[in-house]
């Protein structure tokens, strides 16, 4: 089996639970790998003792966003590089294996960043006004299950002539048991629910930085510059 090399230039992005690569043979694909520190079976072992008895698979991250993804994949065909990342395959890398899947660019070549990069950084335009408001009517009208709309998993995508918001994490119902499946109008009133406290979350956000709240601030500092060299070399000791 081939096995495909990835370096620091390929890393692009480090979550809590996964390190983010971008295909070092085609820029439109992102390549997601487990950190060491938070595998499937440093998961288990660190759970509350009801929980070690479940599979060791469903601690796995990826495998449950492959899942997830190819589910959506198929119910919500429309809005796949429109609204959510479409789902690619797997693959083996140096540094394990790999889920693979959409990796959003701008139409300038770089990585399209974060609503939340995006809010801290120049600030809530008309324009990005016009996107949420926008996202948000095409998110309650596609009714896709999700979990909370956070800042941070929303990428704002900058095309020729238009402004995508699309949700990168978090998809797929967060509830145990999806009852709202079952009732459409408790569905739609959850749904509702969701894009409140995701507006809620952008106005709290901007009032903190036109504030000049300093937590927010040194927060938005830290956030600037946070793939250097040397951070890069740290994060490969996580991998595996």
């Amino acid at each position: 089996m081939e096995i495909l090399s990835l370096t620091l230039d390929d890393l692009f992005a480090v979550g809590g639970n996964r390190c983010c690569f971008s295909h070092p043979d085609n820029p439109h694909l992102c390549i997601k790998i487990n950190r060491r520190d938070h595998s499937p079976e440093h998961k288990k072992a660190q759970a509350r003792f009801l929980k070690r008895f479940r599979p060791l698979s469903s601690f796995d991250e990826n495998r449950e966003e492959k899942q997830v993804l190819d589910r959506l994949n198929r119910q919500f065909p429309e809005a796949v590089g429109q609204m959510i990342p479409k789902s690619d395959d797997w693959i083996e890398t140096n540094y394990g294996k790999g889920l693979v899947s959409s990796l959003f660019r701008n139409a300038s070549g770089e990585i399209s960043s974060s609503l939340e990069a995006e809010i801290l950084f120049n600030g809530l335009t008309s324009e990005i006004k016009q996107a949420i408001a926008q996202f948000s009517e095409k998110w309650l009208e596609a009714m896709i299950p999700s979990r909370q709309l956070l800042l941070h998993n929303i990428l704002v995508v900058r095309k020729q002539a238009s402004i995508n918001l699309v949700v990168i994490d978090g998809l797929g119902a967060g509830e145990t048991i999806p009852f709202d499946s079952f009732f459409p109008a408790v569905k739609k009133r959850r749904m509702q629910n969701k894009i409140f406290k995701f507006q809620s979350r952008i106005d709290l956000l901007h009032t903190k930085i036109q504030s000049g709240d300093s937590n927010t601030l040194k927060w938005a500092h830290h956030r600037a510059d946070p793939m250097n060299l040397e951070f890069k070399k740290k994060v490969l000791g996580l991998l595996p």
